[in-house]
């Protein structure tokens, strides 16, 4: 069709936004972190990343989020838990699974969301958590 403005021949892609923060924000949580001077908080991105989906959508591009829970990593494992075991164990206690996340679980979930098996799920945010 002459004077079409669908690039979807032309573009295509895939999104996976991961944000570092914690699950589970309440609105008083939210609050205190504002006031505290946090500027961006987990709902920002959501919504970002639902309003991304709405705009590229059409152009072939899926955008989505993935909002962390508690991930254990090299750089949070030396000069936090590493000091303090008897924590970590407690702290793996409050998950339903009695462990807290690595980063091949998120690395698992991007992989999920860019391949085609997501082809359909678009706005979304994907909570890496554990419950």
């Amino acid at each position: 069709m002459v004077g079409t403005t669908d690039h979807s021949d032309r573009f295509s892609g895939r999104v996976a936004i991961v944000t570092c923060g914690v699950l589970g924000f309440g609105s008083g949580t939210a609050r205190k972190l504002a006031s505290r001077g946090a500027r961006v908080l987990v709902v920002d991105v959501i919504g970002m990343t639902k309003q991304m989906a709405l705009d590229f959508g059409p152009f072939g591009i899926r955008v989505n989020c993935i909002p962390l829970g508690h991930i254990a990593t090299e750089k949070t494992q030396a000069p936090t838990w590493d000091r303090t075991p008897g924590g970590f164990k407690f702290f793996e206690q409050q998950y339903p699974v009695r462990r807290t996340g690595v980063s091949e679980d998120i690395a698992n979930a991007i992989s999920f969301l860019c391949s085609d098996d997501a082809s359909f799920i678009r706005g979304h945010p994907l909570a890496v958590g554990a419950g």
